[in-house]
């Protein structure tokens, strides 16, 4: 019989984490605050409200994409996976 099991198969809960990364990059930046010299230009300077969600979908960035990788790869390693093919 060959196949893949876990010596550990509770490790495997370290996925759970995978949402978390997601959800981080997920929240927008904070908004920088602009210095305006004079009370006039306050009114172009104020962000006018929209109505597009607070949260949206990220762009796949490298950082997404390795933040993911190394997260997986991680619970991968903690549940420590045996094969049977060689033996």
């Amino acid at each position: 019989m060959s196949g893949l099991s876990f010596l550990i198969p509770a490790g495997l809960l370290a996925l759970l984490s995978l949402p978390l990364i997601y959800h981080f990059h997920l929240r927008s930046p904070t908004p920088k605050t602009t210095r305006v010299p004079s009370l006039r230009f306050w009114q172009v300077s104020a962000p006018r409200p929209t109505e597009e969600p607070r949260f949206r979908r990220p762009p796949l960035s490298l950082d997404l994409l390795l933040h993911l990788g190394i997260a997986a790869l991680l619970a991968l390693a903690l549940a420590r996976p045996v094969t049977t093919a060689f033996a």
